[in-house]
């Protein structure tokens, strides 16, 4: 998505996933990818990973106790780390934030 002078946020599609999917899916898209047919879907559990943390807030708390500092963010429409995640994370460590308020005041 591109924001600037002349885009607003509200061109943003949220059906664009849907797109990518059946892009995906055509023969001649999985043909051309020298991909066996297969169904193909943006999440899956197929794969099964199982060397991610289920949390990364020791690692952020480790990297904050050396005096590293940090800047969270998660974009308004982030499907994977939606801003209230980033808030419980923030909140659920007693961390002290600032805001650019300059930010705010243009694009609130």
């Amino acid at each position: 998505m591109h924001v600037g002078h002349d885009h607003q946020v509200y061109e943003f599609d949220p059906c664009s996933d849907n797109y990518v999917n059946t892009y995906l899916n055509l023969p001649e898209v999985q043909a051309a990818l020298h991909a066996r047919p297969t169904q193909w879907s943006a999440c899956s559990d197929v794969i099964g990973w199982t060397d991610s943390p289920v949390t990364v807030l020791p690692i952020i708390q480790e990297l904050i106790a050396t005096g590293i500092r940090l800047w969270v963010y998660s974009g308004d429409v982030d499907s994977v780390v939606a801003v209230t995640t980033t808030r419980l994370a923030i909140n659920t460590m007693n961390l002290k934030t600032t805001t650019a308020n300059s930010y705010l005041a243009k694009h609130l």
